[in-house]
């Protein structure tokens, strides 16, 4: 692990990820507790900066990935190697170790048509994987208990949760003790792009660490505040973690 933003980065690269989670969830039993993992960008730290509770989920998380090329970056500047994995290349490893061992997995977040569309296509991609369950986002806080259970009723081993940040890292903390799955994820918006609602940049493109402007260019009125805005709040927390300073 390496140390980043107040907070401990998984430092190996995406091949010894998917070995150390593959192991994970074969010698799983009912005694341990579900790892959640979460896949922070720079929208997120500047939020992990500001809000002491989105803090507090980060830092007890079981496992930060770093999805987003400045994190990686700022870690080569401070001499801490971490490795850009993204929520879909992550997400993409877990249903490769579901489709080889028979899992169930559990999708949990965005809407009911994208949650059909999507498990549609996994099951045609991976028709390894036992069961997915599926559950849209639109939920209240008093049907989280129903939701658990529909969890617990599929034996569920992976859970994706992909209700937007922070609301998905939240719930996952809230509730990380009382989940029966192995594993908990957050991915965000990945569901639509296994629905195929919404297009995955090019490789070349995600190769050349462009993908972010690649969703700009697709959705410049929602992304322009977050890229070219808030992202000077990133510049700011970045120069007080190469000057040692707290940033928390």
């Amino acid at each position: 692990m390496k140390k980043l933003f107040g907070l401990n980065f998984y430092d190996k690269d995406i091949d010894e990820l998917k070995k150390n989670l593959e192991e994970h969830l074969l010698k799983q039993n009912n005694e341990t507790e579900c790892l959640c993992i979460f896949t922070p960008n720079v929208d997120h730290i500047i939020s992990v900066y500001k809000r002491k509770e989105v803090f507090e989920a980060y830092k007890e998380a079981g496992l930060l990935i770093a999805d987003g090329w400045p994190i990686e970056f700022v870690s080569k500047l401070k001499g801490e190697r971490v490795y850009q994995i993204t929520g879909v290349d992550l997400m993409d490893r877990l249903l490769e170790i579901s489709n080889k061992h028979s899992l169930n997995i559990y999708c949990l977040g965005s809407e009911d048509e994208t949650l059909d569309l999507m498990k549609e296509n996994l099951t045609k991609k991976f028709k390894g994987i036992k069961n997915i369950g599926l559950h849209n986002g639109y939920f209240k806080e008093e049907e989280d208990r129903r939701i658990l259970n529909e969890i617990k009723e599929n034996k569920t081993d992976i859970l994706f949760v992909g209700m937007g940040h922070p609301k998905q890292e939240l719930w996952l903390h809230r509730y990380k003790k009382e989940l029966s799955s192995s594993i908990a994820v957050a991915v965000g918006g990945a569901f639509k792009i296994y629905s195929n609602e919404v297009k995955r940049a090019p490789v070349l493109v995600r190769k050349l660490k462009l993908e972010w402007f690649w969703r700009f260019l697709n959705e410049p009125r929602r992304l322009f505040k977050r890229y070219f805005i808030r992202y000077l709040d990133f510049i700011k927390i970045t120069l007080l973690e190469i000057k040692n300073k707290k940033i928390i």
